[in-house]
């Protein structure tokens, strides 16, 4: 009788690490390098040596009999760390659009005591999108999710058209208390998709719907900066393994300890971010 298994593989700085479960609970590991110039090759031989070890003759005939997919990778975070992620645009409420660069003001939040204590040699890291790369647009949302000027929405298509012509790949929106009301924010999202549908777009409201400014468009920003990469990425590994004989999902693992299909962990890339660590905690 044929065995089905759920497999688990992690992308780590130096190995990729596989992991598969058959029904009665057996393990078997497997290892290979990663391959930063294309992490999917680790991936598939990561399996592949989980295949051997099982006594199977390659990783095609251990992925026909995978039920569950499970991934998690560095992706992200080398993009961020070596800053080679998309050219980002932000869009912003209208007299708002310093508020990601001016971060919370104080550059020792979050720092260990012995770094913090030395304030004056310390600097601001250099921001993802720089000032030029900021659009302001004329709209206004309360609090409560009322809606106290409505978008411009000519302004708002001249903003973008100035964000593409200055070669941005993505747009990260970020309306003021759009987490109260969207409605500004998708409107915006639609014109970008309409006119520019290779732009990748990410909204506030979507992707760290909760109260702080500046958090809510870091967090936005970072999704878009990393979200071409990972969507990038994900589609290539997808249609490998669906070449290599995987007929069921993809899973992606997030850092909040769930994990998403491949399409939405594109549009959610931030939530890859740590999430193999999350992975061990989860398990």
């Amino acid at each position: 009788m044929s065995r089905s298994y759920i497999i688990g593989v992690d992308i780590g700085g130096t190995f990729t690490d596989c992991v598969a479960v058959d029904d009665e609970g057996t393990l078997t590991l497997g290892k290979a390098s990663s391959t930063p110039s294309d992490f999917a090759v680790g991936v598939l031989e990561a399996v592949r040596s989980v295949a051997l070890a099982l006594g199977m003759d390659n990783e095609e005939e251990l992925l026909r009999e995978t039920r569950l997919f499970y991934h998690a990778s560095t992706v992200a975070d080398n993009t961020l760390i070596t800053r080679t992620g998309a050219k980002t645009g932000i869009i912003a409420t209208k007299g708002f659009g310093d508020a990601f660069l001016m971060m919370r003001g104080g550059i020792t939040l979050g720092l260990p005591e012995e770094e913090a204590a030395h304030e004056a040699a310390l600097r601001k890291p250099d921001p993802f999108v720089p000032r030029r790369l900021v659009r302001e647009v004329t709209e206004r949302v309360d609090h409560s999710g009322r809606v106290l000027v409505q978008l411009n929405t000519e302004e708002a298509l001249e903003s973008i058209k100035d964000l593409v012509d200055e070669g941005v790949d993505s747009i990260a929106v970020s309306l003021l208390w759009s987490v109260s009301n969207e409605i500004h924010e998708s409107a915006t999202a639609e014109m970008i998709r309409r006119e520019y549908p290779g732009v990748f777009v990410s909204l506030s409201s979507e992707t760290a719907p909760f109260a702080g400014e500046y958090e809510r468009t870091a967090t936005t920003v970072v999704n878009s900066y990393i979200g071409p990469t990972i969507t990038r990425y994900l589609a290539n590994l997808q249609g490998l393994l669906r070449d290599k004989g995987l007929t069921n999902r993809l899973l992606i693992m997030q850092a909040y300890g769930g994990v998403l299909g491949v399409e939405d962990a594109g549009k959610r890339a931030v939530g890859s971010i740590e999430a193999g660590p999350a992975a061990g905690v989860s398990a």
